[in-house]
């Protein structure tokens, strides 16, 4: 009987579990990469490059941004946080730095903060498809 019990608090645990995890994803907006290239021209070109071999400008090249190791653009002049992250750029984390960025590294001169979701989703999406790791 106690194993009875035991595997209902289990089954019911695991179906919690994915059924928020479930939701969650459900609610998180799906990227769109062609959208997302016109967001990241008029959002986020003012001080970013994504052009494979652009130089940096008052932020680093953004070219294969997706997976490298924050802060590791060779001969960009980046803030100390930066040069102390210790993360890669994955979903998670692009879409918390776009939200806000001081919330990822609080030293960082970046300012720009996106509010819409989609518009992260979008730009995130458009990033993903420069390659990267």
């Amino acid at each position: 009987m106690l194993g009875m019990k035991s595997n209902r608090g289990i089954a019911l645990s695991f179906t919690i579990f994915f059924s928020s995890t479930a939701l969650a994803l459900a609610a998180a907006p799906v990227g769109d990469p062609t959208q997302g290239k016109i967001l990241f021209a008029s959002n986020c070109a003012a001080c970013h490059s994504a052009a494979k071999g652009g130089g940096d400008e008052q932020g680093p090249n953004l070219y294969t941004v997706y997976g490298r190791k924050a802060g590791s653009e060779p001969g960009f002049a980046y803030s100390d946080g930066f040069k102390s992250a210790n993360f890669s750029w994955d979903d998670a984390h692009l879409n918390q730095w776009l939200t806000k960025p001081t919330s990822v590294i609080s030293t960082t001169y970046m300012m720009y903060a996106q509010p819409d979701p989609q518009i992260r989703a979008d730009i995130i999406a458009y990033l993903k498809s420069l390659g990267g790791k």
